[in-house]
C-alpha cells in the first residue's frame, strides 16, 4: 500500500474519492471504503491478501492506497498501519471541528443514532471524557475533531523516522480545488497525473431513506446473524456495510441547521479544548489549522 487517507469523518473524503478513482495511476477500493483494518477477526497475512486482491500488485507507475476516515480514531488501525506499512503515506482532511461536529450530528439524528439535543449530547461528551470513559464513535461529536490526539497514534515525534504525511483543509477542497488536488497528487510523486473528473463537484452521499437501517436492526437481533456473518467474505462485507451506512440516512428528528447552537458557556469549553488540541496538531504536523488565531480557537460556526 502506498497511502491511506485516514479521516476525518465528515470533512470531504467522499468527494475526495470521487476524484482520486478518475486518476488512471490511482488504485482505490470499488465503493470509497474497505476499512478492514478494523476488523479483529483478520490476520495480518489476510489483510495483505484482501488488498492485493482489491488493488492488484504494487507498480512504479501506480499508487494503491484507501479512503477510509474511521481509521483516524481507530488505535488499531494505527498501529496495524505502522507494523504492516511503514513507509506507506499519510492524509488527512481536517474540517473546522465545531462545523465538523454539527454535521456528524445532523448525520446521527437522521440516521436514529442520537435523540438528544445538539448542547445536551455535546454536554454529555465532555463529562465523559472527563470522567474518563469511553464515547461511542457514532456520537463522538466532540472526540470526532480532535485530530492531534488521533494523529499522535500515527506520527511517533519521538521516532527517527519521520511518517510522512499530507494535512489538507476541507475548505480548500471548495475553495481551492484544482491547486488543493494537485498538492495531492504531489505528494504522491504523481506531479504528471491528469484528473480525470471535476475536482469542483462536491460529492452528496446523504439518503432519504431509513429503511434499509431498520432491517439491518432486525436483522442484527436474529440468533443466526452472528454465524451467518461468519461467513461472508470480509471484502463484500464491509462494501454492503458501508452502503447500507450510506443510503440509512432519515429526514426530520434532526434539529434545523439554524437551532443548532450551544450556550454560550459551553461553547466556550468546547472551543477552549479545540484550540489545545489545534496545538497539538501544529505541534505533530507542523500545520497551523486555520481556526487557530493567536493560540485561541476561532470557530464561528456558533450562530
Amino acid at each position: 500500500m502506498d497511502f491511506f487517507v485516514i479521516g476525518a469523518q465528515k470533512s470531504g473524503t467522499t468527494s475526495l474519492f470521487e476524484v482520486l478513482r478518475s486518476v488512471e495511476e490511482v488504485r482505490l477500493p470499488r465503493g470509497k471504503e474497505l476499512p478492514i483494518l478494523l476488523d479483529e477477526n483478520l490476520s495480518d497475512a489476510e489483510i495483505r491478501s484482501i488488498f492485493t486482491q482489491e488493488l492488484g500488485a504494487g507498480s512504479p507507475d501506480v499508487r494503491r492506497g484507501t479512503i477510509s476516515p474511521q481509521y483516524l480514531t481507530s488505535p488499531l488501525a494505527a498501529q496495524r498501519i505502522k507494523s504492516l506499512y511503514p513507509d506507506a503515506r499519510l492524509v488527512v482532511i481536517l474540517r473546522d471541528p465545531l462545523e465538523r461536529a454539527i454535521s456528524h450530528y445532523k448525520m446521527s439524528s437522521r440516521r436514529g443514532i442520537e435523540q438528544r439535543d445538539f448542547a445536551t449530547a455535546v454536554a454529555a461528551e465532555l463529562r465523559a471524557r472527563e470522567q474518563g470513559l469511553d464515547v461511542a464513535v457514532e456520537t463522538a461529536y466532540v472526540s470526532g475533531g480532535c485530530y492531534g490526539e488521533h494523529l499522535r497514534r500515527y506520527l511517533d515525534p519521538d521516532s527517527a523516522k519521520k511518517r510522512e504525511i499530507l494535512v489538507l483543509r476541507t475548505d480548500d477542497l471548495s475553495s481551492q480545488p484544482e491547486a488543493t488536488y494537485r498538492t495531492l497528487l504531489a505528494f504522491l510523486d504523481l506531479e504528471d497525473a491528469e484528473l480525470g473528473a471535476d475536482p469542483s463537484v462536491r460529492a452528496n452521499v446523504d439518503r432519504q431513506d431509513g429503511l434499509a437501517m431498520r432491517a439491518l436492526r432486525r436483522l442484527r437481533k436474529m440468533p443466526s446473524y452472528k454465524a451467518l456473518v461468519r461467513h461472508v467474505p470480509p471484502t463484500l462485507k464491509h462494501r454492503v456495510a458501508f452502503q447500507i451506512e450510506q443510503r440509512s440516512a432519515r429526514p426530520a428528528a434532526a434539529e434545523a441547521a439554524d437551532s443548532i447552537v450551544l450556550p454560550p458557556s459551553l461553547h466556550t469549553e468546547v472551543l477552549a479544548l479545540f484550540a489545545q488540541d489545534a496545538r497539538r496538531i501544529q505541534a505533530l504536523t507542523g500545520a497551523t489549522p486555520p481556526w487557530l488565531v493567536d493560540g485561541e480557537s476561532q470557530s464561528l460556526t456558533n450562530r
